[in-house]
C-alpha cells in the first residue's frame, strides 16, 4: 500500500543545547520528497537519514527564524559540490531567495546551483506527486504558515461480480477500468462507474510549524487522518508559549480533540520540555492515546 511517511530530520525548538537537531521534516509519497524547513545541520541529518536526493522536488520555509532557514544556503552548497541535476522549488518568506543569494555569493559557494531553483511565495498552494499542499497562517512571532497536504481521492473499490455480469473479462480491462479509465469491447463502450465503488478520500494531515493554538489550526485540521503540533512547551507553561507563539503539549490535545483528528504528532520541544519527554509521553497518552512524540530521524507513517 502506497502511503505517506514522515521522516523527522529534527524536532527541536530554538537553540541545540537540548542535543536535539532543529525542527524538519521530510514528506514524502511514491518517490515524491519535500523538505519542510532547513535549520541549522538538517543537511547533515538528511544525508544521515539515507533517503537520497532522488525525487526532492520542493522545500517550503514556514517562517524567517534563523532555526528554520539558516541550514538552507548549506544545503544548497552541498547539491552544487554534488553536481546535482534536479530541479526544486522553494517556497519560502519573501526575503529568502536574498539570504541564499547573499551567502552563496559571500561564501563563493557556487551561485550556479541557484538556476536549478524556482522561487515562490510560502502562501502558494502547490502539489508534489498526487499531495495537494495548502499553506496556511499560524500564529507566531513573526508571519508563519502551518500546511495541510491531502492526498488525491483514490478510486473507489472494484466490484469483480459486476464487471463479470457485464462480460469485462478479467486481464487488463480490469486494470484499465480501476485506473479511471473507459474500456471497448466490440464496439460496446464500458466505464469505471459501472464496477467501482464510490471514491475513497485520500490521507490528509495538517503541520502547524511554529505556532501558538489558534481557531485556524482547529479549522484546518478538523477530521484529518493526523495533526502534527508544536509542543515547545510543558503543560502549565501556557503564557510564556503563547508569548513566544509557540503551545504546550496541552493546548495540542485540546486542538487535536477539539479537531477529531485520529493521531496527534507532537514535536517542536523546546529545553524545558525536552528535559521532561519520559514523562510528558506518559501524560500526553492518558489525554489522548493515539499520540506520538517525534524523535530525530524517525519515520512515521500516516494512513487511515
Amino acid at each position: 500500500m502506497k502511503i505517506i511517511k514522515l521522516k523527522f530530520l529534527g524536532t527541536a525548538s530554538g537553540t541545540p543545547v537540548s542535543g536535539l537537531f532543529p525542527a524538519s521534516v521530510l514528506v514524502e509519497k511514491d518517490g515524491k520528497k519535500m523538505l519542510v524547513d532547513c535549520g541549522e545541520g538538517i543537511q547533515h541529518q538528511f544525508f544521515r537519514s539515507k533517503e537520497g536526493l532522488r525525487g526532492l522536488s520542493a522545500i517550503f520555509i514556514t517562517h524567517m527564524h534563523g532555526d528554520h532557514v539558516l541550514g538552507l544556503p548549506g544545503f544548497l552548497m552541498s547539491l552544487s559540490l554534488l553536481n546535482w541535476e534536479g530541479r526544486i522549488r522553494i517556497y519560502g518568506p519573501e526575503r529568502i531567495r536574498e539570504l541564499v543569494e547573499f551567502t552563496l555569493e559571500a561564501t563563493l559557494s557556487g551561485t550556479q546551483i541557484l538556476d536549478k531553483f524556482d522561487f515562490y511565495a510560502n502562501n502558494s498552494e502547490f502539489t508534489v506527486g498526487d499531495l495537494n499542499v495548502k499553506p496556511f497562517r499560524v500564529q507566531h512571532r513573526v508571519e508563519a504558515y502551518g500546511l495541510k497536504i491531502e492526498e488525491a481521492d483514490k478510486p473507489g473499490k472494484f466490484n469483480e461480480e459486476a464487471a463479470k455480469e457485464l462480460g469485462i473479462p478479467k486481464g487488463p480491462l480490469w486494470g484499465q477500468l480501476q485506473r479511471g479509465k473507459k474500456v471497448y469491447i466490440n464496439g460496446i463502450e464500458f466505464t469505471p462507474g459501472q464496477v467501482l465503488g464510490p471514491a475513497r478520500p485520500g490521507v490528509k494531515f495538517v503541520y502547524t510549524g511554529d505556532a501558538s493554538p489558534s481557531e485556524e489550526i482547529i479549522r484546518q485540521a478538523r477530521g484529518t487522518d493526523c495533526l502534527v503540533h508544536d509542543a515547545a512547551f510543558p503543560k502549565g507553561d501556557e503564557a510564556a508559549a503563547h508569548e513566544f507563539g509557540h503551545s504546550t503539549w496541552y493546548d495540542a490535545v485540546k486542538e487535536a480533540k477539539e479537531a477529531g483528528v485520529s493521531q496527534l504528532i507532537l514535536f517542536n520541544f523546546g529545553g524545558k520540555a525536552v528535559s521532561q519527554l519520559a514523562q510528558i509521553e506518559l501524560e500526553v497518552k492518558k489525554e489522548f492515546q493515539n499520540s506520538y512524540l517525534a524523535k530525530d530521524l524517525w519515520d512515521f507513517y500516516v494512513k487511515k
